[in-house]
């Protein structure tokens, strides 16, 4: 199975594993159930719950597993900054300031 990492929840089922690569700054963020992480290089798992998040550290393996049903949401650095841009222009779709003339004398 191929995963996308585009910011799209995803519900992992108990006792399901997946392994991921090249995940570098993604983000997991889970918003329900617990999820298990190991990461190749790191000296110990990680273990998200509901309203945790982790970036991975480094391009190796990864391996995601669920003690129980897990919801989660990847997002890529790419994904947090078109999100924090959103935040920042509002429901407007314009930036918050509106650039005038400027005038030197």
């Amino acid at each position: 199975m191929k995963l996308s990492l585009n910011s799209k929840t995803l519900i992992l089922h108990p006792d399901t594993l997946v392994g991921l690569r090249r995940a570098k700054n993604v983000r997991v963020r889970v918003s329900g159930g617990a999820l298990w992480i190991t990461v190749t290089g790191l000296s110990e798992d990680v273990v998200l719950a509901a309203g945790d998040q982790f970036a991975f550290p480094n391009n190796a393996l990864v391996l995601l597993e669920a003690p129980q049903a897990c919801e989660l949401t990847f997002e890529t650095p790419r994904n947090r900054l078109s999100r924090w841009w959103r935040r920042l222009i509002g429901d407007r779709g314009q930036p918050p300031f509106r650039p005038g003339r400027l005038a030197f004398h």
